[in-house]
């Protein structure tokens, strides 16, 4: 029996810092509250990616950022460190702030770790 190797994942650089905010719940307006910014290692790609949503329709990216971590969709990113922000604890008020719109995980048995795709 011959075994099939299939070539291992290109985990690309993180060498950028970005500020994550996660998901906390929900006001009873509907709105989400987040937790505490975070720091993260990533690489944030101004990149035009095609991708299908949680409603099931094609969609188009403004940006394709590969984080250190696992995150969710709605959850919000911005492509500086938590120190240069004007308002650390309100996310939707700094110049430049994206939600997840997608976000995948793809494992890589072989090596032991996982390619984490945020999709802006």
């Amino acid at each position: 029996m011959v075994e099939i190797k299939l070539p291992l994942m290109d985990i690309p650089n993180r060498d950028q810092k970005a500020t994550w905010w996660q998901k906390k719940s929900v006001t009873q307006g509907g709105q989400f509250t987040y937790e505490n910014p975070v720091e993260i290692d990533c690489r944030w790609d101004d990149e035009i990616m095609e991708f299908v949503d949680a409603n099931n329709t094609k969609q188009f990216s403004k940006a394709v950022v590969y984080p250190d971590r696992y995150m969710e969709n709605g959850d919000i990113l911005i492509l500086k460190a938590p120190h240069l922000l004007d308002f650390p604890n309100d996310p939707k008020k700094n110049l430049g702030y994206s939600e997840i719109r997608n976000f995948q995980q793809i494992p890589d048995y072989d090596q032991g770790e996982v390619l984490f795709i945020a999709m802006l």
